[in-house]
C-alpha cells in the first residue's frame, strides 16, 4: 500500500505536464505515452502483487481464526476436565469420609456386639445355674466373658459366646427333673425337685413339714435368679397343672404340659391369682351402693311387670268367648270374659256389656277400655328406662372419682409407677363396668316388655273387633 502513493503522484505529474504543454511535439507525446504505458504496467503489476498479498493475508487470517477456534475448544475441554477432576476429588473426599465413618461405626458395632455378648453370657450363665442340662456351658460362658473385657475384644471370644448360646438353645428344648438348691422367698437356700422346661420357665416341688407336696412356679425372668421369683400361693388350676407336669416328667413323657410364664413379667398378685366377684365389686367404692340399689329395684320392677304381662295377660279364653258369642250365648260369653284376666277379657267384657246398644256404642266401649288398660300395662316400664340411663352415669361418676383419688395418691407420694397407676385406674373402671352391666340388661328387658305390651293391646283390639263383628253381623241376638 505504501508504493501506490508515489506511482499515483507521478501519474498526476505526467498528466499535468501533458495538459500544460499541449503544443509539444509528437516525440514528446510518444515518449509520454510510453512512460504512461510503463506506469500502467507497473501499476498493474503492483496491483496484482497487492491482490496476491491480500489473498495470502486472508488465508493466513482464516488459518489463524481456525487455530484460535481450536485453541478455544481445547481451553473449554480443559476447563471441563478440570471441573470433572474437581468433582471426582470431592467424591473421593466424601468416599474417604464415608469409609472413615463406616470404620468408626464398625468399631462401635464391634464394641456393641462384644458388650451384648458379655451381657448375654452373664444372663444365660445366671439362668443356667439352676438348669440340670447346662453342664459345661457355664464355664465356657465365663471364660468368654472374661476375654471380652479386653479392648478391642477378640472376635474369637464373641464367636465362642454365640456358639455357647447356640448350644444352650439346643438344650433349651429339654425337660429335666432333678434336685437343685435354690434361694427361697425368705432368702434361704432350699433343696427342691426342680422341673426345668428349657431355659425359659421353672417350677419346683418340695415337701412341707407335714410331708405334703408344695408346688411353686417361677414368675420372673431367668436373669432375675436372685431367689425372689418363686410363688407357692397358686390357684387350684395352676397347682393341678403342675401336679400333672411333674407326674409326666417322672414318667419320662416326651411332652410335658405345664403352666408357665413365657413373658417373665407376671407378678404374684396379678394374673395367677383369681379375684372373686365380691372382691372385684368391693374395689368400686361407695358408688357401688347406689348401683346395687338400682339393680335391685330394676329386678323387682321387671319381676312385677313380668307377672302382670305374662301371667295376668296370658290371653287364654278369648276363643271360648268368641265361640259362645257366635252361638248366641251372650250371658255365657260375658261370664267367660269376666273370668279371663287382663286386657283381653276386660275389653271383650266391655263390648258384651253394650251389646244391646248400637255399634258405635260398642266401638266406644272398646276404645275406652283400651285407654284404661294401656297405662296399667305400661306401669313402671318408663321407670326402667330411667334406671338404665342412671346406672352408667353413676358408673362414670365412680370412675372419675376413683381416678381423682389415684392421681391424688401419685401427687402425694411423688411416685409415677405404671403398675400403681394401672391398678388404681382398673379399680376405678369397675364402677363403669358395673353400671354398663346393669344398664344393658335393663334396656333389653324394657324393650322386651314394650314388645309384650304392644302384643297384648293388639290382641285385645283384634279379639274385641272380631267379637264386635259377630255381635253386629253374626247369629243370635243382634244388637239394636
Amino acid at each position: 500500500m505504501r508504493r501506490k502513493a508515489p506511482t499515483a503522484l507521478g501519474l498526476l505529474v505526467v498528466v499535468g505536464l501533458s495538459a500544460a504543454a499541449p503544443a509539444q511535439d509528437t516525440a514528446d507525446a510518444a515518449d509520454l505515452r510510453e512512460r504512461l504505458d510503463e506506469l500502467r504496467a507497473t501499476l498493474e503489476r503492483e496491483r496484482s502483487a497487492l491482490e496476491a498479498k491480500r489473498s495470502a493475508w486472508e488465508r493466513e487470517r482464516a488459518r489463524l481464526e481456525k487455530r484460535r477456534a481450536r485453541i478455544a475448544g481445547e481451553v473449554v475441554a480443559a476447563e471441563r476436565a478440570a471441573h470433572r477432576l474437581e468433582r471426582r476429588a470431592a467424591e473421593l473426599a466424601e468416599q474417604r469420609d464415608a469409609v472413615r465413618g463406616e470404620a468408626r461405626e464398625l468399631a462401635g458395632a464391634r464394641s456393641g456386639v462384644a458388650a451384648a455378648a458379655r451381657r448375654a453370657a452373664e444372663q444365660v450363665a445366671i439362668a443356667l445355674r439352676e438348669v440340670s442340662a447346662a453342664e459345661g456351658l457355664i464355664e465356657r460362658l465365663e471364660k468368654a466373658r472374661e476375654r471380652l473385657k479386653t479392648d478391642p475384644p477378640p472376635v474369637e471370644a464373641v464367636a465362642s459366646v454365640f456358639a455357647a448360646l447356640g448350644e444352650a438353645q439346643k438344650r433349651a428344648g429339654r425337660i429335666t427333673l432333678a434336685e437343685r438348691e435354690i434361694y427361697a422367698a425368705d432368702g434361704e437356700r432350699r433343696t427342691v425337685e426342680l422341673l426345668s422346661a428349657g431355659l425359659a420357665a421353672f417350677a419346683y416341688r418340695r415337701r412341707d413339714e407335714a410331708g405334703d407336696p408344695r408346688y411353686a412356679l417361677a414368675l420372673a425372668a431367668p436373669e432375675a435368679a436372685s431367689g425372689y421369683r418363686w410363688e407357692e400361693g397358686l390357684p387350684a388350676r395352676v397347682k393341678a397343672g403342675l401336679r400333672e407336669a411333674f407326674a409326666a416328667a417322672e414318667g419320662g413323657a416326651p411332652r410335658v404340659k405345664m403352666p408357665m410364664d413365657v413373658t417373665g413379667r407376671i407378678t404374684a398378685h396379678s394374673a395367677l391369682g383369681r379375684v372373686s366377684l365380691g372382691e372385684r365389686l368391693a374395689q368400686g367404692g361407695p358408688i357401688m351402693v347406689p348401683l346395687a340399689a338400682i339393680a335391685l329395684l330394676a329386678l323387682l320392677l321387671v319381676l312385677e311387670r313380668a307377672w302382670v304381662l305374662y301371667g295376668r295377660n296370658s290371653g287364654g279364653g278369648a276363643r271360648a268367648i268368641l265361640e259362645a258369642a257366635r252361638a248366641g250365648r251372650f250371658e255365657d260369653a260375658e261370664a267367660r270374659a269376666a273370668r279371663v284376666r287382663g286386657a283381653i277379657g276386660a275389653t271383650m267384657r266391655a263390648c258384651l256389656a253394650r251389646r244391646d246398644q248400637s255399634q258405635l256404642a260398642m266401638e266406644d266401649a272398646i276404645q275406652e277400655q283400651l285407654l284404661h288398660e294401656q297405662p296399667r300395662l305400661q306401669r313402671f316400664v318408663g321407670g326402667l328406662g330411667v334406671l338404665a340411663a342412671i346406672a352408667p352415669l353413676l358408673g362414670l361418676l365412680g370412675t372419675v372419682t376413683g381416678i381423682i383419688e389415684t392421681f391424688g395418691v401419685i401427687q402425694g407420694t411423688g411416685e409415677t409407677e405404671p403398675g400403681l397407676m394401672a391398678g388404681g385406674i382398673s379399680e376405678a373402671l369397675v364402677t363403669t363396668a358395673t353400671g354398663l352391666t346393669i344398664a344393658i340388661p335393663i334396656l333389653l328387658l324394657q324393650a322386651l316388655l314394650r314388645a309384650r305390651i304392644k302384643r297384648i293391646l293388639a290382641g285385645a283390639e283384634r279379639n274385641a273387633a272380631t267379637l264386635l263383628n259377630q255381635l253386629v253381623h253374626g247369629g243370635g241376638e243382634r244388637a239394636s
